[in-house]
């Protein structure tokens, strides 16, 4: 997981949705989707897909060329049709992690603005809940958007649950979305609820890296090393 916060005011974008161990694009689906626009210029979807998989190659490699390739596709995306959900949480997060690079406050709300415009579209897209409460929990504090992200993120969880196929049509599982509220609990100093989610993806993915991360943080944040609460250093 890339550390990349700078300073408080930025410290919500370290975790922006790829931060998770399995491949996000090849080469090979770059080029299909490039393919698949050129061959239907008018379908705002061609365009979304290819500034997605250009998004995360940017954020593979940091090459800028890629911020802007992805940029042109999005905002292609958005002018063919500017109530596509899918489009406009792209577009925001791709101006969320732009303002990681040029430290903005300003186009990160922008950003977010595109990305609450999304979710007021399709309020029940699954895919758009989490990719606006990802961004959501690692917020400052002060922006008063992380218990909407929690919100948001167990929404998810609920959904994949209760539909484990849901997972086949999304760019992230059940897994990474308990490993991302978990996070979020962390952070609010409520280590018996994150570690609720930390076994949680211990369970659902017991061999990937964000599992031993799991473990290690249900080690360090576990009861019995808490001070004042079960304490067992010395002297006790």
């Amino acid at each position: 997981m890339r550390n990349l916060c700078v300073g408080a005011l930025f410290s919500f974008l370290l975790s922006v949705p790829t931060a998770w161990s399995k491949p996000r694009y090849t080469d090979e689906q770059i080029e299909k989707a490039r393919e698949a626009t050129v061959a239907s210029p008018q379908d705002p979807a061609g365009f979304v897909e290819l500034g997605k998989l250009l998004l995360r190659k940017y954020e593979a490699t940091e090459n800028k060329q890629f911020h802007h390739q992805s940029m042109v596709a999005l905002e292609k995306a958005v002018s063919l049709d500017s109530k596509s959900a899918q489009a406009l949480v792209y577009r925001g997060l791709l101006d969320c992690v732009r303002a990681r690079e040029d430290k903005s406050k300003d186009l990160a709300r922008e950003g977010l603005k595109l990305m609450d415009q999304a979710r007021e579209l399709e309020p029940e897209n699954t895919g758009v809940a989490y990719l606006q409460g990802s961004v959501c929990i690692e917020v400052p504090k002060g922006w008063n958007r992380r218990d909407e992200g929690i919100q948001r993120l167990e929404a998810v969880a609920k959904s994949l649950e209760q539909d484990p196929t849901k997972a086949e049509t999304y760019d992230f599982d059940l897994a990474e979305v308990h490993y991302k509220i978990a996070k979020a609990y962390r952070d609010r100093r409520e280590y018996d609820t994150a570690t609720v989610h930390w076994q949680k993806v211990i369970e659902l993915a017991p061999d990937s890296d964000e599992a031993e991360r799991s473990r290690r943080y249900i080690d360090k944040f576990s009861v019995s090393q808490r001070p004042g609460i079960g304490w067992s250093g010395p002297g006790h």
